[in-house]
């Protein structure tokens, strides 16, 4: 009875017989592998540690060592990456998407600036963008970066493009008001005319000086202005400092007695210049009662301004249509200009002298004084006009 009570019990001792082969093959990896070495996440062991780059024989330009976390974190695939060379550590995030091995660079360790804490704040908010509730890769952050580096790179191109009309107007001074189908510069009376429509009418002009040299080429200088106590511009750049866009109109009747506004001055210079069409363009010139000759002249003013940012490269790849070619002013029959009528007095003058002089068959020269008989016709076609 003894005996079957204890046939069905485990035995207590030990067996001394030899255990036989279990799990692995004789040859299989598991018994030559080696448990791989892992860095704790922690600042000071990443500063301490050192890599080896060391294969055998053979030196790596560079090494990863994995970090001691549990495979459930969102840090799973952290790795850190060091280069033998500089022997910077760099935090390298390795992932699966679409059944391929992809990686990120995080960040660059920097002790003090760089380190675990700010890694898991990029690490975080790239699994928040790009990971379901799963943890699982459902978008490709490289893709996501190159497409913030191409927006990046297309807004920096727009910016640098798209500039407005007072902004061209202060590099083409800055460039001393460059000829548009030849090299070299406008003429000092051309770049003075320029000026009175892009910048003038404003105390900031008092401030130039318009010098032709021995070629031709003008250039501007600049001095100070007594009269109303400011010092010389030291250049460009100092004299829009002065008198910023907006200020300093010059308001006086007997220089402006018709309250006239520079481009740079008025709402027009707000505009960016690709913006440009003849419809604005016409409408600024006659805005108000200006004779041909002004008009004509604050039209080639754009022409130029508008030659300008060609030369300059400032419009995008696709450049817009010149909005100066489809506007032109019709030449009216009787000018009522001071300039217009002196110019015509004085032909009829002169044809009239010769005239006479042709009847009464002398050989008298006549010598006119060209500042007095201009004086003269100028009070005359005044008052004509009043």
């Amino acid at each position: 009875m003894k005996e079957n009570k204890t046939q069905g019990k485990l035995g207590t001792g030990l067996e001394h017989r030899d255990i036989g082969q279990t799990g692995a093959l004789k040859n299989s990896a598991s018994q030559t592998a080696r448990p791989r070495f892992k860095i704790k996440f922690t600042d000071y062991a990443i500063e301490k540690f050192t890599s080896s780059f060391m294969v055998g024989d053979r030196i790596k330009l560079r090494a990863y060592t994995s970090f001691d976390i549990t495979k459930t974190s969102v840090l799973k695939g952290l790795t850190l990456c060091q280069y033998k060379k500089s022997m910077k550590k760099y935090f390298l995030l390795r992932y699966w998407f679409n059944k391929r091995a992809c990686k990120i660079t995080i960040g660059q360790f920097i002790p003090g600036k760089f380190g675990i804490k700010q890694c898991e704040d990029k690490v975080y908010e790239i699994a928040r963008e790009h990971q379901d509730d799963k943890g699982i890769w459902i978008k490709n952050p490289l893709d996501t970066i190159r497409l913030k580096e191409t927006r990046i790179e297309r807004a920096v191109i727009d910016d640098s493009l798209k500039l407005t009309i007072n902004e061209v107007i202060v590099r083409l001074c800055k460039a001393n008001f460059p000829r548009a189908k030849r090299e070299g510069r406008l003429t000092a009376s051309s770049i003075q005319m320029k000026c009175k429509d892009l910048i003038g009418h404003n105390w900031r002009t008092r401030h130039l000086i318009f010098i032709d040299d021995n070629k031709g080429n003008g250039k501007v200088h600049f001095k100070a202005n007594y009269s109303k106590r400011t010092t010389k511009p030291e250049d460009w750049d100092d004299l829009f400092k002065k008198f910023p866009a907006g200020h300093g109109i010059n308001k006086d009747k007997r220089d402006n007695p018709k309250g006239e506004r520079s481009v740079y001055d008025s709402n027009m210079g707000k505009y960016v210049i690709d913006e440009l069409n003849p419809g604005l363009v016409r409408k600024y010139i006659e805005k108000k009662h200006r004779s041909f000759g002004t008009k004509k002249n604050i039209l080639d003013t754009f022409k130029t301004l508008w030659a300008f940012a060609i030369d300059e490269k400032l419009f995008g790849d696709k450049i817009p249509t010149n909005p100066t070619k489809q506007i032109s002013f019709k030449r009216p029959e009787e000018s009522r200009s001071p300039g217009s009528v002196s110019s015509e007095l004085s032909g009829s003058v002169l044809s009239t002298t010769r005239s006479q002089s042709s009847t009464s068959g002398s050989n008298m020269i006549t010598i006119y004084d060209p500042v007095r008989d201009s004086r003269a016709l100028i009070r005359q076609g005044q008052r004509m006009l009043s």
